[in-house]
């Protein structure tokens, strides 16, 4: 199912109405998840839940007329995330023309519209026509992005289509990270060990990669140095008071993942929430110097667009380039985790967690101060 992000005015809404009836047999069957602002619940943040909408979107929609045209906050916030987004091939944007106007000055002018030959619904003699050409269109643009994008059996991903991150490319942010530390911080160093997998998706073995990380540190010779504490089925507030009361050196994430964010059990029973990068960034950010952290190992899909945001802190970090298999990612942890509690450093175990893969050992990625090491 493909989620559907609706950018329109308010002053169109008599059209949008007409639209959301005709993508009732596409939403039936199980096509899509439309979405658009009338949907926040009452106490919502309404902006931020747009711009979480706006990342999670498989597909953005944007409803063209002069009303879209002349409103501010649209162009700075809808056109701009899913500008950016379609830039990095994270999402298909496809701008439907309602109204004439003058959609082919602005960056609309360079992507392929519906109704075809860009006619505006208004303008059609039956609107129904027009709408049925353009759910045409839709349905289209989703079946090939499904022949496109294959699952990978069992793994931690949302977004199969999202390319690697090469090596050495430039922090996101420039913070000016201090030299590498040579190795783990001194002292007792506390793991956290965040896992979610929401309903809505494929259930991973969290609980296993758990048991695993934990085997393998009481068995090493520096498992003294280590302790180890869990917080399951994370969410977004459970997140950040867990970081609040553990207050960890290193933190460990299982689950599932996509390059705009990493998916944490949402609010409402049987939902998601999935985290921007520039959120998980500020988080990061809050809390690495006050509790010393040192490292964040993500076990997730496509996690590599984290590693890069987070390691631009000073902080090392472990992702994945593309789509990791469940037992793949069991098996990273366990070497990873060996090797710290044989008191190597983190470089060190990174290679060992690569070396205990049986599948995929060209998958795991480790940053630093916003650049690529290994």
């Amino acid at each position: 199912m493909k989620k559907i992000f609706i950018s329109y005015s308010k002053s169109d809404n008599d059209l949008l109405q007409e639209f959301i009836r005709h993508l009732a047999v596409l939403k039936m069957h199980g096509m899509i998840e439309p979405w658009y602002d009338a949907a926040i619940d009452p106490g919502e943040t309404w902006d931020q839940e747009i711009k979480t909408r706006l990342y999670e979107a498989d597909i953005i929609l944007m409803l063209l007329s002069s009303g879209f045209m002349a409103t501010q906050y649209i162009w700075e916030v809808d056109v701009k995330t899913a500008m950016e987004r379609r830039a990095q091939g994270q999402v298909r944007v496809i701008p439907v023309v309602l109204r004439a106007c003058d959609w082919q000055s602005t960056v609309f002018g360079q992507i392929q519209v519906l109704p075809k030959n860009g006619m505006p619904v208004f303008k059609w003699a039956d609107r129904d026509e027009a709408w049925l050409d353009v759910v045409q269109g839709i349905r289209r643009i989703i079946e090939k992005m499904n022949e496109e994008l294959l699952p990978v059996s069992g793994s931690r991903g949302l977004d199969l289509s999202s390319p690697p991150i090469p090596p050495s490319s430039p922090p996101l942010y420039n913070n000016g990270a201090s030299p590498r530390p040579p190795g783990i911080p001194e002292g007792q160093n506390k793991i956290l060990f965040l896992s979610a997998s929401p309903e809505t998706s494929n259930r991973l073995r969290v609980d296993i990669e758990y048991r695993e990380v934990k085997e393998e540190l009481m068995k090493g010779n520096h498992r003294d140095r280590f302790q180890l504490q869990t917080e399951t089925a994370v969410q977004l507030r459970t997140l950040s008071s867990a970081l609040m009361k553990e207050k960890p050196q290193i933190v460990h994430f299982s689950g599932h993942g996509h390059s705009g964010g990493l998916e944490l059990e949402g609010e409402t029973p049987g939902q998601s929430y999935v985290v921007p990068n520039e959120k998980l960034h500020g988080l990061f950010k809050l809390f690495k110097e006050k509790f010393r952290m040192s490292c964040v190992a993500l076990c997730s899909c496509y996690s590599e667009a984290q590693a890069q945001v987070i390691s631009s802190l000073g902080l090392y970090v472990t992702g994945m380039s593309s789509a990791v298999g469940d037992k793949a990612a069991i098996e990273f942890s366990i070497g990873f985790y060996q090797a710290l509690a044989e008191g190597l450093s983190f470089e060190e175990a990174f290679e060992l967690g690569k070396i205990q893969m049986t599948s995929d050992s060209n998958l795991p990625v480790l940053w630093y101060g916003g650049e690529r090491l290994l």
